[in-house]
């Protein structure tokens, strides 16, 4: 993998490249697991103090 591989935007999972359709599938999974993360950090370190 080399520099004109990270500067096509070609994602590669597991050594496949992403296909395009999967593309939003990730961003829109992904946003929501992170912000659910971030909440459940916040609330738990919240109690702490």
């Amino acid at each position: 993998m080399g520099i004109a591989d990270s500067l096509d935007c070609n994602p590669c999972f597991n050594g496949s490249i992403v296909s395009v359709p999967a593309m939003p599938v990730i961003m829109l999974v992904s946003i929501p697991v992170l912000g659910g993360i971030y909440l459940l950090m916040t609330a738990v370190c919240g109690k702490r103090r």
